[in-house]
């Protein structure tokens, strides 16, 4: 029966060694063979400080990604209306803290106040935008247009960015443009025709408001178009 024998690093260092082997040579081959025991030991704490490091990273990360409860509207708006709670809706954004938005604990206290602009639904509601008008702005004005069906795009609502359109008397004639931003949208009383408001550049504004009824017409621009 045979049987097998372990030999320690102990052993190791007590064989004798053969006689052509310096003291130096001798020192190197019994570091070497404690090394090789110390290795297995070395990596795992070498893998436990990376995954700490990382769990760390993970941590801070997800820390700076802090986002917040604030209040936006749930559907369009024009400057005046007054605000009740099927206007608002709660969104969860990260935003700069340099911008003065409203936190959806202040709901309550938005109910009943009007609005100082006319914006469009799910754009975020500000301390500025809430409040006393600030339409039209400085050197602008509000031109009414009397329009009928077909003469503006059923899309159109406050906040939008239009082109008014004058229909030339003369064919073949240039038909003038002017853009604007719509500020309000309403039912004339009594009439088969819808007002809309557009806040134009002062002398526009005056321009257009000229303009025969039934001689205009609006088109609705993206929103990064003038």
């Amino acid at each position: 029966m045979s049987s097998t024998t372990i030999r320690t690093d102990t052993d190791l260092a007590a064989e004798p060694e053969p006689p052509w082997l310096s003291g130096n040579t001798r020192a190197r081959r019994l570091r070497m063979r404690f090394s090789r025991g110390r290795s297995v030991p070395h990596l795992a704490l070498g893998a436990v400080l990376v995954a700490g490091c990382a769990a760390g990273f993970l941590t801070v990360f997800a820390s700076s990604d802090t986002r917040t409860e604030v209040l936006a509207l749930a559907r369009p708006v024009a400057v005046g209306h007054v605000l009740d709670l099927r206007d608002l809706a709660v969104v969860e954004v990260a935003v700069d803290d340099r911008v003065p938005v409203i936190p959806a604990s202040r709901s309550a206290d938005l109910i009943g106040e009007a609005m100082a602009t006319s914006l469009p639904a799910g754009a975020l509601l500000t301390q500025d935008t809430v409040g006393p008008s600030m339409v039209p702005a400085a050197g602008h004005a509000i031109a009414a247009l009397s329009l009928k069906d077909g003469q503006y795009p059923p899309e159109v609502a406050p906040g939008a960015k239009v082109s008014v359109v004058a229909t030339p008397i003369a064919q073949g004639a240039p038909s003038p443009a002017w853009a604007g931003v719509v500020t309000g949208v309403g039912s004339s009383a009594g009439e088969s025709t819808t007002v809309v408001s557009v806040q134009l550049p002062r002398t526009q504004a005056l321009e257009v408001a000229a303009i025969p009824v039934g001689r205009v017409a609006l088109v609705l621009l993206a929103k990064g178009d003038q």
